[in-house]
Formats: C-alpha cells, structure tokens, sequence
C-alpha cells in the first residue's frame, strides 16, 4: 500500500502473563519489582498490562497508520517506532504521509513528555507536562517515539534504538527532516524504569511510597492545549493510578 505508515512496538514483553513475564525479566530489575509488589495492591506486571492497553488504544486510532511486526514492514516503507507505553497523535500518519521527500530517510518531530519535573519535584512537589523546547537540548534527537525511519537493512537498527537514531539523524543532516508539530508523548509512569532508578540496583520502600504520593496527582487536572489529542488516555491513566492502592 503506498505511503502507509507502519507502527512497530520495541517490545514484546507479554505483561499479563505472569509466569511468562518473570521468564523474560532481567536478574537486575527483579528486586525493584519485587519492591513494587510488597507495596502495592497491584503486582507490577498487571500495572504494566494496562499501561499497554492503554497505549494499544491510542495507537489504533493512528490513521493512515497499521501496527505491525518489523518483519511484517515491506522495505521502503516508513516505521514509527515506538515503546509499549508511548502514545501518537491520531493526525500522525497523515502528517507524515504529506510529508515525505524521496531524498530523506528519516523524520523526527517535537519530543514531549508527560512525567514528573525533577527540578519541580524537589523544590515545591508540583507537576508538569513539559516539552523538550524548556529543556537543554544537549541529550538526544530522537526519543523513543518522535522519529520515524525508511526501511532498509542500513537502518534497521536506528528502529530498535533510540540512541542510535539520534546519531544518525544528527550525523545524516541532508536526509533527514525536522516536521513541525507535537504528534507523540512519552508517558513516563510510576513504573517506568527510569522512574524507579535507571542504572541504580534497587529501590527502598520508603522511596517508592515517596514517588507514588508524588504520582498520584501527575494526571489530574493537566491542561494540554497542544497535545488535546491525547486527554483520553490522560484520564485513563488517572483512573488507572486511583485504582493503585498502598498495602
């Protein structure tokens, strides 16, 4: 089909699978998982199943867009990738679809985030959605899911990480473009890994009942008048988060 744009998720972990997801952790994330589930209500794996689902959602209502394996992607076709938590504007496939210039390989576009502002967290426990425009522009191009690429098996690796895309594209100035608008978000949740101590080897309870008080209001009453789009799966996250409960 041409000019379809393809979506294809990083990860396969099957989250609600319990057994199956114990299988495939990492021996050095199992004691911050282990943490989550003698604090919470909810085990760690069902909270990222619905985390999924959510995301699920929102991608099906990309238009001009189908999620598919990489494997199932015909060369030359443009991929989004993206993490299992990552939500796209439903505009996105379209946006990029005029878009497209037979001399470019890559596309990338505003990076935001929907998380907890460290420097906000710390001084005055507030919350805010911020976009890489406030921040220092000195860490990398491409996110997890504001970029897309053609493919070919040249570039098949720039899909799987992030960080080599942002080399690339940072590299490749002349075949790559700059689309102007706000099409993805990063929904950085109490149970992403960088929210529970990236490269650090554990998490203490005391900490992640800290970060979860602090969690608790990320979702309710944010204004996003740039990312409308995306206020369903807002509210859904809210819901989801009341239902998480201290034990």
């Amino acid at each position: 089909m041409p000019n379809m744009i393809y979506i294809c998720l990083r990860s396969t972990t099957d989250w609600k699978n319990e057994k199956v997801f114990l299988e495939q952790l990492k021996d050095d994330f199992k004691p911050k998982v282990e943490v989550w589930n003698s604090v919470f209500n909810m085990p760690y794996n069902i909270f990222r199943h619905r985390i999924k689902e959510i995301a699920q959602l929102n991608l099906s209502r990309v238009e001009n867009a189908i999620c598919a394996t990489i494997d199932e992607v015909p060369d030359a076709s443009v991929v989004v990738p993206v993490d299992d938590d990552d939500w796209l504007s439903p505009a996105l496939g379209n946006v990029l679809e005029t878009e497209l210039e037979d001399n470019k390989t890559g596309y990338y576009w505003e990076r935001d985030f929907l998380e907890l502002s460290p420097s906000f967290v710390i001084k005055a426990g507030r919350f805010v959605l911020y976009t890489m425009a406030g921040r220092k522009r000195n860490i990398w191009t491409c996110s997890t899911n504001n970029y897309a690429v053609v493919k070919n098996d040249s570039l098949l690796h720039l899909l799987k990480s992030h960080v080599a895309a942002s080399e690339y594209f940072d590299s490749e100035k002349d075949k790559v473009k700059l689309i102007d608008g706000h099409l993805s978000i990063m929904n950085r949740t109490l149970a992403s890994q960088t929210s529970l101590g990236w490269k650090k080897p554990g998490i203490s309870k005391r900490e992640l009942t800290r970060k979860y008080n602090s969690y608790l209001g990320l979702y309710s009453g944010i204004k996003l008048p740039e990312l409308s789009w995306c206020e369903p799966y807002v509210k859904m996250m809210q819901d989801l988060m009341d239902e998480l409960r201290l034990k």
